[in-house]
């Protein structure tokens, strides 16, 4: 399949977020089959180079070069809004009085009310009780506009979802297609451990390492904090657990215990998607904390298929993706997710090595099964032909 079709990605943040990492992957694919792609972005615009790196097959925009500089003969055929967030709103209002022609699809990959809920401080009755004005006052640009969020996506011709859960939060009857990412696996794929950067971090061989890639914020607090708990738990029981943490927080979430835990954890700050790679092949296990909640059901956290691609023995809860995976096979689902669970699957993982070792293996086979680039690309491309030719 190969196609002349323009599609402009209108991202919410930079290219440091991991959204823009997957619309990356989306661009350069569709490239491959012919497509014309833009990815805009509000601000940053040098992240593309900094962050991501290595080959890019489209063309990275700011918000405002884009309006005054994309060519009127060649305007976008589809326009791909990554969310109904305030930011991407206004912009696509001004793509769209200025290309009117241009098909409006827009992206869900989480349970925007929520998120707005739990930045705000405010519960979802709150939100829906206030008049437009009150919200128009409270809503900052990073977030989703509970009524014009709305609006926006009663004039879309088609979403893609990043789960299957996410139908609940759609239009009646507006065609809908399910778009996991991509997991770059020349980038992402097993290898030891590299004992260069052992050293520099201060790790033993001697020490049981996990990782976790993410930042901390108000909707996912808890289950980070229950990952950091479950670590500094098995430091105490004599196992010499160590945890190497690469994001921000946005968040506080270690509060009283802080000092203890933090003796476990190896802060890395924000690191480059180029980075990351190595940084998990030094794990002994890699845990995705969490529980199925109102947060997590509507998701798939990108890292977690960069986990399992790496051959590790991963852990992760039983919503989103670990619906999908043979727990015991492909993966380890948790029940619960707190720490003690997450206790549990350390202390099993230096018991049962061959066990879990095997289950890594699965895994990475899981990840070439269902996130190869080109089939997914394909996929979303016969999906935009579809919305251009029903008119």
């Amino acid at each position: 399949m190969t196609s002349s079709l323009h599609i402009a990605f209108v991202m919410y943040n930079d290219f440091r977020a991991n959204s823009a990492i997957q619309v990356h992957h989306f661009a350069n694919h569709l490239a491959a089959l012919g497509c014309r792609c833009d990815i805009l972005v509000p601000k940053n615009l040098d992240t593309c180079r900094t962050h991501i790196g290595g080959e890019i097959c489209y063309t990275p925009w700011l918000y405002s070069d884009y309006l005054q500089d994309c060519p009127e003969n060649a305007p976008p055929d589809i326009i791909h809004a990554w969310t109904p967030r305030e930011v991407v709103r206004r912009q696509v209002e001004k793509m769209r009085q200025r290309w009117p022609s241009a098909r409006l699809v827009i992206d869900l990959e989480d349970n925007e009310e929520l998120v707005t809920s739990a930045q705000l401080g405010l519960s979802i009755q709150q939100l829906r009780a206030m008049s437009l004005p009150e919200l128009d006052d409270l809503i900052p640009e990073s977030l989703s506009h509970p009524l014009r969020s709305s609006e926006l996506m009663e004039t879309a011709v088609g979403f893609t979802i990043i789960m299957d859960t996410l139908e609940s939060f759609l239009p009646a009857c507006k065609p809908r297609h399910v778009l996991w990412p991509v997991c770059n696996r020349t980038h992402f794929f097993p290898r030891g451990k590299d004992e260069n950067l052992m050293g520099r971090l201060g790790l033993t061989s001697e020490e049981f390492i996990l990782c976790y890639i993410g930042n901390v914020h108000a909707a996912n607090w808890r289950e980070v904090r229950s990952l950091y708990i479950a670590v500094a738990l098995a430091r105490r029981q004599g196992i010499p657990a160590v945890l190497l943490r690469a994001g921000r927080d946005f968040h506080p979430f270690l509060h009283n215990d802080g000092d203890w835990v933090r003796a476990c954890v190896v802060p890395l700050g924000m690191v480059s998607n180029r980075e990351i790679p190595e940084l998990l092949a030094l794990a002994d296990l890699l845990v995705q904390p969490g529980r199925p909640d109102p947060f997590n059901d509507y998701r798939l956290p990108s890292k977690l298929p960069e986990f399992l691609a790496m051959a590790k023995p991963v852990v992760l809860p039983r919503t989103n993706l670990g619906r999908f995976v043979q727990s015991g096979k492909e993966a380890f689902v948790t029940e619960r997710g707190d720490a003690l669970e997450i206790l549990g699957h350390i202390k099993a993982a230096r018991e049962r090595p061959d066990l879990y070792a095997a289950v890594g293996r699965a895994g990475a086979l899981f990840v070439q099964e269902n996130f190869e680039g080109q089939s997914i690309a394909r996929k979303l491309l016969a999906f935009y032909i579809s919305l251009l030719s029903n008119g």
